[in-house]
This record gives C-alpha cells, structure tokens and sequence, in this order.
C-alpha cells in the first residue's frame, strides 16, 4: 500500500480518450489533474485539499508550464508506466498529483474517494476515473 507516482514516459494506448486544454499550474506528465472551472484550466488533482480538486478527470500524458496546452487521458489505458501491479485499483492520492494503492492511503478526515483506474499489467494503467465525492471516515 503506497503512494504512486507515474513517470513522464507514459504514453496513450490505443483506446485511449484524450482531452486538451490549458495548464493552470505546472504538470508533469503522468500526474493526475482536475479541470478547475472558476478558470477552466487544469491542475494538479489532489483527494484533501478541496472537493473541486479531488474531482479528477484523468492522467495527464505531457509536461506543461502554466499557459501550456496539457493532453488528458480521460479514459483507456495508458502505458509506459512502472512499478504498478496487476489487478491492482488505483485511487487518487493526498499528494497532489499522485495516485495511491488503497484507500488506507488517504489518512486525512477531508479526503475524499476518487477511483483513478486498475493496473493491467507493471506498465500499463486503465483509466477510469469515478469522483465519488465521498469523505472518507476515519473513525
């Protein structure tokens, strides 16, 4: 169980849904993003820091300064990818950008629960995204 950070080698597979758009902040490719709609740009998705920001849409496949047009994977799978296992779910972490393996992850009471997609195999991802909304309890 451990936060995961994709590396910039990811690329898009074959079903893959791409968006484009502007950078509202830097991003690395193969960080998880969130479309901000007070400026329509994209930043970096984070599960505690706000509910707009833990409303992710995808993974990003290419770096970009603020300004910088940004691609999106908003569904399908990516590749390129390392240290992911197979069968494993992926949800969005509490490190902005990064995805986790579990939601033991989240260990803050303001977390909220986005699946980001499964591992189909080391190096690929299948994105999914599901923003539920939900607080996680840690009671």
């Amino acid at each position: 169980m451990a936060v995961v950070s994709l590396p910039t080698t990811v690329l898009p597979g074959a079903d893959a849904v791409l968006r484009q758009g502007t950078a509202g902040v830097v991003i690395a490719a193969g960080e998880a993003v969130f479309l901000d709609a007070t400026d329509n740009r994209y930043k970096l998705a984070d599960a505690d820091a706000s509910a707009a920001s833990a409303a992710a849409v995808g993974i990003a496949i290419n770096s970009a300064q603020i300004g910088q047009p940004v691609y999106v994977v908003t569904e399908g799978t990516i590749t390129g990818a390392s240290g992911l296992a197979t069968g494993q779910t992926y949800i969005l972490s509490n490190v902005a950008g990064d995805i986790a393996t579990a939601l033991s992850d989240l260990t803050e009471d303001t977390s909220r629960v986005t699946f980001m997609g499964i591992g189909l195999s080391t190096t690929s991802l299948r994105v999914r995204v599901l923003a539920s909304g939900v607080v996680m309890n840690l009671v």
